[in-house]
């Protein structure tokens, strides 16, 4: 019963989300450049930061070109989710 309580609300609110939104569009595409952005330009760098630091941390080694290249990449792809975000609602 609470399982069917919770899906008829999300359903209920996303159909009224849908209905009294005026920009309605500029909501979907902001959630779509948002997942988009994050999902392609900030979670590799970041999932691969983690990894290596983990090695490093293991072996006691210093960064190399390419954990800073990792770290550039996870900027760029902050910026630029950043960027394109509030760029869908101008």
């Amino acid at each position: 019963r609470k399982r069917i309580a919770v899906r008829v609300l999300l359903c209920m609110s996303c159909t009224g989300l849908a209905e009294y939104a005026p920009g309605f569009v500029h909501i979907v595409s902001f959630i779509g450049c948002f997942c988009v952005s994050i999902v392609g330009f900030v979670l590799p760098p970041l999932f691969c930061i983690q990894l290596t630091y983990k090695t490093r941390k293991e072996s006691m080694a210093k960064m190399d070109l390419i954990s800073y290249s990792d770290v550039g990449a996870l900027a760029i792809g902050i910026i630029s989710t950043a960027l394109t975000s509030t760029m869908t609602f101008g």
